[in-house]
């Protein structure tokens, strides 16, 4: 039997509070999940500069941040050949359909209104970050 490798997420969001309840919730529920956070999108984009050899499985970009913001960010990892296959969630605290329909229009894979409570964002993890790493047969990766 073959055995499960680490599922890779990368998360880009500059709330520092929202990035340390997310990291405790998922050392809680999935210890096997490797959470790489960027706290702005000029973070990431240094690391990509390098030519990143391991990428994600999976992408969670926060639409509101400093520039490059999310919408922008979104734009360059749906151009770049390496990453273009990664599913790419948008989670916002903007609920309005015309930033949803931006995102979608710009490849994103699902937009999420950012959960406010520690209940919904104990959920939002388990069952969307569930659903792209161990349900979702990706081009990124293989269901093990």
């Amino acid at each position: 039997m073959l055995m499960a490798r680490r599922r890779r997420i990368w998360i880009i969001d500059d709330n520092p509070d929202y990035c340390n309840v997310v990291k405790r919730i998922s050392a809680d529920k999935r210890p096997d999940w490797e959470l790489e956070f960027f706290p702005d999108s000029r973070k990431l984009l240094d690391l990509l500069e390098k030519d990143v050899a391991m990428v994600p499985d999976l992408i969670v970009l926060d639409l509101i941040m400093p520039e490059p913001d999310g919408i922008k960010m979104l734009h360059y990892i749906k151009r770049n050949r390496q990453l273009r296959p990664i599913p790419t969630i948008i989670v916002s605290e903007s609920d309005s359909d015309t930033d949803a329909s931006l995102c979608y229009q710009a490849g994103a894979n699902s937009y999420i209104v950012k959960p406010a409570s520690l209940e919904e964002l104990r959920h939002f993890v388990a069952v969307t970050w569930q659903y792209w790493l161990d349900i979702a047969a990706t081009p990124s990766h293989q269901r093990l």
